[in-house]
C-alpha cells in the first residue's frame, strides 16, 4: 500500500492539473541499440490541434522538487489563460543523462540510443493521436531538441516534427536549428541567473535564426515570478518560471495558437 501511495503521490504532483493522464511504455524502434522501453506520461488536451513532446532538463527524469511540469499541463486545459488546444507527453529517460558531470549531458543526449528513443516516442504518438508533434526542451532538454533536429535533417526525416520550443535552453543547443524551416518558439526569463542558459545568448541566437528560418519564429521574454534567492539558480526560481505560471502558459499558448501546424 505504501508503494502504491508513493507512485500515486508523485504522479499527482507532476500532473495535478489533468485528471486524465496516462502512462505509456514505448518500445525502441531499434532494439539492437536498446532493448528497453521508454516511459512516457500522456495528457490529452480539451480540443487538441497538436501534441507537445516535452524533454525535461537535468538528468531527464522529472521529479517532485519543482512545479514546472504541473504548470506545463495547463496547456491541456481550457482556462482563462490557456486554450486547451494541446496534448502533452513527458519523456522520461530510463537513466540519468547527467550523473555528476555536466558534459555527460551533451554526450548522452546526442547518443544514438537517446535519439532513437525520441524517434520511437514520436512515431508512437503520431500513430496514436494523428496530431502534429512539437518537440520542447527545457534547459538541458534543449540539447535533446538540437540533437534530434540534427539527426532528422541528416536522415531526411524533418517531417517527423511540426515545431520546436526552446525553453531556457542550454547555451550550445542552437546550431542545428539554422534553416530548419519549421516553427520555433524561444522562451527565456529576463532575470534568469543560470549561466548555462543565458537570456542574452538565446536572444542572439534568435536573431541569427530569424534571418534563416522561413517558418514562424517567436521569442517570449518572461518578467514575473519568484527568484527564490539562495536556491540553485539552474534548478529553481526564474529558471523554472516559479510564480510565473500564467505569464508562461498564457504567452506560450498565444504564440502556439498563431501557428497553423501541419
Amino acid at each position: 500500500m505504501k508503494i502504491i501511495f508513493k507512485i500515486f503521490f508523485c504522479f499527482f504532483i507532476l500532473f495535478g492539473n489533468n485528471a486524465f493522464s496516462q502512462k505509456f511504455s514505448v518500445d525502441n524502434i531499434n532494439k539492437d541499440i536498446s532493448p528497453t522501453y521508454t516511459e512516457t506520461i500522456y495528457s490529452k488536451g480539451t480540443d487538441s490541434k497538436a501534441l507537445i513532446l516535452f524533454m525535461p532538463g537535468g538528468g531527464g527524469q522529472p521529479g517532485s522538487r519543482d512545479n514546472f511540469i504541473n504548470t506545463l499541463s495547463f496547456l491541456t486545459n481550457k482556462t482563462k489563460f490557456s486554450s486547451g488546444n494541446y496534448d502533452l507527453v513527458v519523456f522520461i529517460s530510463p537513466k540519468d543523462l547527467v550523473g555528476n558531470v555536466s558534459e555527460l549531458a551533451w554526450q548522452n543526449r546526442n547518443s544514438s540510443e537517446h535519439l532513437m528513443r525520441i524517434e520511437s516516442v514520436i512515431n508512437f504518438y503520431k500513430e496514436k493521436t494523428k496530431l502534429p508533434i512539437i518537440l520542447m526542451g527545457h534547459s538541458y532538454g534543449g540539447i535533446s531538441v538540437q540533437a534530434f533536429v540534427k539527426y532528422i535533417k541528416e536522415n531526411n526525416k524533418l517531417n517527423l516534427l511540426s515545431g520546436v520550443i526552446m525553453s531556457e535552453a542550454y547555451n550550445r543547443a542552437y546550431d542545428s536549428l539554422i534553416s530548419v524551416n519549421i516553427p520555433i518558439i524561444f522562451i527565456q526569463h529576463e532575470q534568469g541567473r543560470c549561466i548555462s542558459t543565458s537570456h542574452y545568448r538565446a536572444k542572439t541566437e534568435f536573431g541569427r535564426l530569424e534571418k534563416t528560418n522561413k517558418a514562424p519564429i517567436a521569442f517570449i521574454s518572461l518578467k514575473t515570478g519568484d527568484a527564490q534567492w539562495g536556491k540553485d539558480t539552474c534548478f529553481f526560481g526564474h529558471h523554472m518560471y516559479a510564480g510565473a505560471d500564467e505569464e508562461f502558459i498564457g504567452n506560450l499558448d498565444l504564440e502556439l495558437n498563431k501557428i497553423k501546424f501541419k
